[in-house]
């Protein structure tokens, strides 16, 4: 070993004389360090990648559970109304017993318990469509343009359009909070408070990004994206968006349902019966009517849209109504004068007997109207002399 040590000086001698000392001694020093740090590298880089494979693969099975609790939720307000209970979430109290009587008759204790199963039957049926929006969000915050998403969107919309009316908020309901039992506290996003009487919350209005039910299931890191602030109460407005105003486009039989369905929902939150039916429900029937006229224009139609007008002089849009009333006439009338140019057509031409008088017969078309004329080449008759 003092002998290679000593080669190694002196080698390293001659080296620097040449100018190469320091590269060859480097070589000769760190061959070892290099080694040792190329494998910590290699290790770390694998243990990086199986990392991010743990990851990849602990996501997709929490986006399919996900997915599942949703969809069940979706699908069934039985389900719903678990899955609601299971986050945390409280229940009405059953109502109180009040009678006049001594006791309490049958009748009174049916209403009575036709109001819980009502209270409950609607924070299920809430719950439920909340559900079913969170779980198009996240499927279109996952993959807008999968497959038969936005199908299957339409289709859910439209069936929620004819249940929206019935659903009413619960902001009024109150349940009383139980003493929580044992050291452990109830859960943050429950916010109960050791007996008393609390609201259960409006599941109109919840943004599913914020409710107890997301934060449950693990509906998390969204904040950011629009679909995470969607409540039950936007409905309406994505059924306009999204049904209602394509169909206008060429206006259907199908289009007049989906009006319908629409203004119900309108109607249904709008407590304000004044506004409703002095400003927002005559604008909604200005425009059906309009799409109406649009399908077959008649004047029994044009006739609808003026009464429509005539019925709300102090509303707001009163002269945009009127301004597209006067261009729908005017195209009417321009229309049906075109039509009205008589259009004559020979039927058949005969002749009673030969060498007699030919008789034609001709169609003719005003408008709506059909003339048939029968017509002869027999010179009229020389009239008799008046007799005096």
């Amino acid at each position: 070993m003092k002998t290679l040590h000593k080669w190694r000086l002196r080698y390293c001698t001659v080296m620097k004389r040449l100018g190469l000392g320091c590269m060859i001694a480097v070589g000769f020093i760190l061959p070892g360090h290099l080694a040792c740090a190329q494998t910590s590298l290699d290790v770390l880089e694998q243990d990086l990648n199986q990392a991010k494979q743990e990851h990849l693969t602990a996501s997709s099975q929490n986006f399919k559970n996900l997915i599942s609790q949703l969809s069940t939720a979706s699908g069934s307000s039985d389900a719903a109304l678990a899955l609601y209970q299971q986050a945390g979430g409280l229940m009405p109290d059953p109502s109180s017993v009040t009678t006049t009587h001594d006791s309490e008759t049958p009748s009174e204790k049916r209403t009575r318990l036709q109001q819980d199963q009502d209270n409950s039957s609607l924070v299920a049926n809430l719950v439920q469509t909340h559900c079913g929006l969170m779980y198009f969000a996240v499927l279109f915050i996952s993959d807008p343009n999968q497959a038969g998403l936005h199908d299957n969107w339409i289709a859910w919309l439209k069936t929620k359009a004819q249940l929206y009316p019935q659903l009413k908020g619960t902001g009024e309901l109150k349940a009383i909070v139980e003493p929580s039992s044992g050291d452990s506290p109830p859960p943050k996003w429950e916010k109960k408070k050791n007996g008393e009487s609390k609201h259960i919350g409006d599941w109109k209005t919840i943004p599913i990004g914020d409710s107890i039910i997301s934060k449950y299931v693990g509906f998390r890191g969204q904040d950011d994206k629009e679909q995470s602030h969607w409540a039950v109460k936007d409905i309406p407005k994505f059924y306009r968006s999204d049904v209602l105003d394509p169909q206008r486009t060429t206006p259907t039989a199908d289009t007049l349902a989906a009006w319908d369905a629409y203004i119900a929902m309108k109607n249904a939150d709008q407590p304000d019966s004044d506004q409703w039916n002095q400003v927002e429900y005559p604008s909604l029937a200005f425009e059906r009517a309009s799409d109406d006229y649009k399908i077959t224009p008649t004047m029994d139609k044009l006739e609808v849209l003026v009464k429509i007008v005539k019925s709300y002089p102090v509303h707001p849009q009163l002269d945009d109504m009127i301004a597209r009333v006067h261009t729908m006439l005017h195209d009417y009338r321009a229309k049906k004068a075109g039509g009205w140019a008589p259009s004559t057509v020979p039927v058949s031409t005969v002749s009673a007997a030969p060498g007699g008088p030919a008789v034609t017969v001709t169609k003719t078309t005003l408008g709506d109207t059909t003339v048939i004329t029968t017509t002869t080449n027999t010179p009229p008759a020389t009239p008799s002399a008046p007799k005096n």
